[in-house]
């Protein structure tokens, strides 16, 4: 893993190209403030607000370039486990690039 992008990037030269990986941004429940959504179990918080941020810079790297199209990182699926702050984690990028969130 990448500590400063929190990425793991594993290529062959098999047609599945490459996988990337990220743990979920930090955690609310790690905040003193921080109380339970109503319907979740304390175990699926959200993201904190430095989770958030986090999340804002993971998408920088997988967003589509406005100006023409392009990304630098080719992207065909998006895989989260269910907990709130998993998918929370991937949805912005999810959205910049048209794909849906495959929870497992």
């Amino acid at each position: 893993m990448n500590p400063s992008t929190g990425m793991c990037s594993s290529s062959d030269d098999s047609e599945s190209g490459d996988v990337y990986m990220t743990r979920h941004a930090a955690r609310a429940d790690r905040e003193r403030s921080w109380r339970p959504l109503p319907g979740h179990s304390p175990e699926d918080c959200e993201l904190s607000k430095a989770g958030e941020e986090a999340t804002q810079e993971l998408t920088k790297k997988f967003v589509v370039d406005e100006r023409d199209g392009s990304s630098s990182i080719p992207l065909s699926h998006i895989v989260s486990s269910p907990f709130l702050r998993c998918v929370r984690t991937v949805l912005p990028i999810a959205i910049a690039r048209g794909l849906t969130i495959k929870v497992e």
